[in-house]
């Protein structure tokens, strides 16, 4: 009888872990069983647990995701700091940019140990301004929400770009739609956000019913019911370098944000 093959979203979950640490399992730098113990738990347990693989089987979808996948690094992207070559002189940016900066770099500090925030890339600096107009930025929680948002599209823009031509992407919606993944994309977010400020859908929690887990509902969290101390600790971990943000299934704890390293 031939081996049942893994729940679809459930495999291109995994991918998308996989990828985001290509480069350092290329350099050694990090192990596939590390990346397995440590970093594919959080994406496995927004799925029923029925659903999950084995290592063996991740191991050896990693040797296929590799040889059959295309690998081109983007250029790194700059820090945007305040009034550089790319802090802008258009006043709206520079009003957007100067308020969120000031709040990131509030947030940073309050850290232990305290951490310098130098600034936010250029994809995500750029994003800010395209967005700022569905939130109000002299309320410091619609701030924060602003730049988990603008992390989220610079993070799926740059991910497009990666994977331009890509067959595996192109031909495949599965693997070319966040929603595939579990996770929210941007522009889904963006709608459920500004519905929520015109209070057609004021809950907190929606259900999604998926027909390969046999009708088995989904219970969601939308990103502005979390806490502001949530808040603050998701704005920290997208401004390292070389992280980005996952909207990830709950299952009714706060469990929400995923950052992958």
């Amino acid at each position: 009888m031939p081996r049942k093959r893994a729940d679809q979203r459930v495999e291109q979950a995994c991918f998308q872990v996989w990828e985001s640490y290509r480069t350092a399992i290329r350099e050694k730098s990090i192990s596939v069983k590390r990346v397995w113990e440590q970093h594919i738990p959080p994406v496995l347990n927004t799925y029923p647990k029925r659903l999950h693989p084995k290592d063996s089987w991740f191991t050896k979808r990693v040797r296929e995701w590799e040889r059959d996948t295309p690998y081109e690094e983007l250029p790194q992207e700059p820090i945007v700091r305040p009034f550089d070559e790319n802090w802008g002189d258009d006043p709206r940016r520079v009003f957007v940019l100067t308020v969120l900066f000031d709040h990131a770099e509030r947030v940073f500090a309050t850290q232990k140990p305290s951490i310098v925030f130098e600034g936010f890339k250029k994809s995500v600096s750029d994003w800010t301004v395209k967005l700022s107009h569905f939130f109000d930025l002299d309320v410091r929680r619609e701030c924060l929400l602003l730049i988990l948002f603008a992390s989220l599209f610079a993070h799926e823009q740059r991910s497009k770009q990666r994977h331009e031509g890509n067959p595996l992407f192109t031909d495949a919606p599965a693997y070319a739609s966040s929603n595939s993944w579990g996770f929210s994309s941007g522009l889904e977010l963006l709608i459920g956000w500004r519905r929520y400020k015109m209070e057609i859908e004021t809950d907190g929690h929606w259900v999604q019913d998926s027909d390969v887990d046999e009708g088995e509902p989904y219970e969601m969290l939308y990103l502005w019911h979390l806490g502001e101390e949530l808040l603050e600790e998701a704005v920290v971990n997208v401004g390292g370098d070389g992280t980005f943000l996952l909207m990830c299934r709950v299952d009714g704890t706060i469990r929400i944000l995923t950052v992958i390293r």
